[in-house]
């Protein structure tokens, strides 16, 4: 029988794996949620925010236009 168990992934273990998966220089929100349907759009804004906070990521644009890009 096989058991599966949740794994919580924080922030950081987010952004880290998907800039292993990401195959674009740049990417938005968007993109993030899509590899990440589990969690919602506030925490998708929120490990991305963390990620410019700890000098992972870079924020390009405003509003609808934010891209971000691995450092």
């Amino acid at each position: 029988m096989l058991c599966i168990q949740n794994i919580t992934l924080t922030n950081i273990d987010r952004l880290n794996h998907f800039k292993f998966i990401v195959d674009k220089d740049y990417f938005t929100r968007k993109d993030y949620l899509k590899i990440f349907r589990e969690i919602s759009t506030a925490t998708a804004s929120q490990d991305l925010k963390f990620g410019v906070e700890k000098g992972l990521i870079e924020k390009f644009g405003d509003k609808n236009t934010t891209q971000y890009r691995y450092k």
